[in-house]
């Protein structure tokens, strides 16, 4: 099993610095972003030791293991300047290639929702999902609000929550199918959309907060 923290703890092992002998990654493992570092620390909660550094340049933000807990998805952030997510394999402890997510840029958050991996990219005002399988970005949503922040996505990909720091709002974002038929669409075919609400909140929230709250949601 591997466990997820939040990348801002990085910090507190950052100062550890140097590569370390690698030895097998350990399961349970702790995956933990050095920031100043730019790197993936993997680390052994059970001797609280870490067992390997793995690069993830450039300005490593959000780490998140996949389903199958062989990956690790890391976002490159850079305040909008960078337009990638760094990817580890977690069994080798090396990095693979970067996930180009084209125009898509500032990606934050990431969350595993529906064997996909779901993103914002702040400075391009979206939220996005990358498909594993095909390698490639098959949907994007703008929120048409500032610094899209942070994401929470239900298990069916039917709800979605974003923070957005420079509006102080949050979204709620709610599928909806409209039906086929003589009542719905013409051509016997359905059409999903999304409905958006954007709901205000003091500018002194901590955007980052966001996350405590909508853990367990799904």
């Amino acid at each position: 099993m591997i466990s997820r923290v939040p990348a801002i703890l990085a910090l507190v092992c950052s100062a550890a610095g140097g590569t370390l002998p690698a030895q097998s990654t350990p399961s349970p493992a702790l995956l933990v972003l050095e920031k100043q570092d730019a790197s993936l620390a993997i680390v052994d909660p059970g001797t609280r030791k870490v067992v390997t550094r793995v690069p993830a340049r450039p300005d490593p933000h959000d780490v998140v293991a996949s389903p199958d807990e062989k990956l690790a998805y890391i976002s490159n952030y850079g305040f909008g300047a960078y337009n990638t997510i760094s990817v580890v394999d977690l069994a080798g402890q090396k990095a693979l290639a970067r996930i180009d997510l084209g125009p898509l840029h500032g990606p934050h958050v990431l969350w595993f929702a529906g064997g996909g991996l779901c993103f914002t990219a702040e400075a391009s005002k979206v939220i996005g999902r990358y498909d594993p399988p095909t390698r490639r970005v098959d949907w994007i949503l703008g929120t048409g609000q500032n610094r899209t922040h942070m994401v929470v996505v239900s298990n069916d990909l039917g709800c979605i929550f974003t923070s957005n720091v420079g509006s102080a709002t949050v979204n709620i974002i709610e599928k909806v199918t409209h039906p086929a038929g003589p009542r719905g669409l013409p051509g016997g075919t359905e059409m999903t959309d999304w409905n958006e609400t954007v709901v205000p909140v003091a500018r002194a929230q901590k955007a980052s907060m966001f996350r405590l709250t909508a853990r367990s949601f799904g």
